[in-house]
């Protein structure tokens, strides 16, 4: 089972912002019989934009790659 720490936030009042943080709460999980395999971040990334894609279309050399006009609030 997958678990987001962010749909837990909604319920519990637990800090997620270490590793050991998580593996605490995975930890405690299986106590109450809730057996976990792994605990990780599913992304560790700095330094992200993000944009809203507003028109893709394919590029014209390519039949696998596409040209996109993307909007990153620049």
């Amino acid at each position: 089972m997958i678990l987001s720490t962010n749909f837990l936030k909604d319920y519990l009042d637990i800090d997620f912002d270490t590793t050991d943080k998580i593996h605490e709460l995975a930890e405690n999980m299986t106590k109450v019989g809730n057996e976990y395999d792994s605990a990780k971040k599913l992304i560790d990334a700095t330094n992200l934009t993000i944009g809203e894609v507003l028109e893709c279309e394919m590029h014209p050399d390519s039949d696998h790659l596409h040209v996109c006009k993307v909007n990153v609030g620049d």
